[in-house]
């Protein structure tokens, strides 16, 4: 299965560039499957349930936010079965809009 490796791969590094953008740092010696950010200074109360609000399905371990895209073996598949899982994101507007409730979140840490 390279194909969906490399898709994996993929989205996990956009989901990763995206954060560090923001200064969120991935944890390091992550697998390319799977990413953990740190958020500056620890993750505020409220923010994990904020974050979920917005249907960015994650939640905290270890002082990080795991997050892990999804690959579906046929795309038709991907519209039709609603990821609920902690932290999946199968399309690259599933990424967009859980980039742009990180952002929203950092802005509104913003002294």
């Amino acid at each position: 299965m390279p194909a969906v490796a490399a898709r994996l791969r993929a989205l996990t590094d956009r989901l990763a560039e995206g954060a560090a953008a923001l200064g969120m740092a991935p944890r390091a010696g992550r697998a390319p499957h799977i990413l953990g950010l740190r958020w500056p200074g620890g993750i505020p109360e409220g923010r994990v349930a904020r974050l979920r609000a917005r249907g960015v399905f994650v939640g905290e371990r270890l002082g990080a936010l795991p997050l892990s895209p999804h690959v579906f073996a046929h795309e038709a598949s991907s519209r039709t079965r609603p990821l609920r899982a902690r932290g999946f994101f199968a399309h690259e507007a599933d990424l967009d809009r859980c980039l742009a409730a990180l952002r929203s979140e950092r802005a509104a840490a913003a002294p």
